[in-house]
């Protein structure tokens, strides 16, 4: 009943509650762990932010890279580069296919077969696609910016609002490919309306377009 009765009763309760608290936060990350299940927003928003915000994270990174069923395991290209292909050596044929959304920012893809396929809005900044097909392609909206375009087949190609740059000027051939609201340099577009497969294809020039 005297002081040192009172101090073990406080320091009994102190040890009780710090157990009470560690327990409690036990349980709550097991249900985390053994749920799986996005937490919600009120969840969320009674935790740090900072803590918060990195599970979040983790959480919508793991969902965008799970498949959707009967999708595709490779991740879209977001804004500012993604996954898909970039900085890869490609080796396989793309033709036919739809590949609309992906990044080929980098990549090395000499003599590969884009044609006949799908690109809207891929990212192919920088990319080496010297020799390359993208024959009757639908590249719309695509970035082509600084890729090396060295006798690369774009005929009868859908370039419409497509980023490109002085490169596109080594490109094989352009005959029959359209460019309606295609992104350039000014002192490109004179060079482009100068060339013979250009000046042949009503498509092409038109699109342009060349006076």
């Amino acid at each position: 009943g005297g002081p040192r009765g009172r101090r073990r009763r406080r320091r009994h309760g102190h040890g009780l509650g710090s157990l009470l608290l560690v327990t409690a936060a036990a349980a709550t990350a097991a249900a985390v762990v053994v749920s799986w299940e996005r937490p919600s927003i009120a969840w969320m928003a009674g935790r740090r932010p900072a803590l918060g915000a990195a599970l979040l994270g983790v959480l919508t990174a793991a969902e965008a890279e799970s498949p959707a069923p009967g999708g595709s395991s490779v991740a879209h290209a977001i804004s500012g580069g993604g996954k898909g292909f970039a900085s890869t050596t490609l080796t396989r044929s793309f033709a036919g296919g739809d590949f609309s959304g992906q990044d080929f920012s980098g990549s090395v893809g000499p003599d590969i077969d884009f044609s006949n396929g799908k690109f809207v809005g891929c990212r192919f900044y920088k990319a080496n696609l010297q020799r390359a097909s993208f024959a009757q392609s639908d590249l719309t909206g695509a970035s082509l910016e600084l890729a090396d375009l060295s006798d690369t087949d774009l005929s009868g190609a859908k370039l419409e609002q497509a980023y490109l740059s002085e490169s596109i000027l080594d490109a094989k051939s352009l005959d029959g490919a359209t460019f309606t609201d295609a992104v350039m340099p000014a002192k490109v577009v004179p060079r482009l309306c100068e060339r013979d497969d250009v000046k042949k294809s009503a498509a092409a020039s038109n699109s342009i377009p060349c006076s």
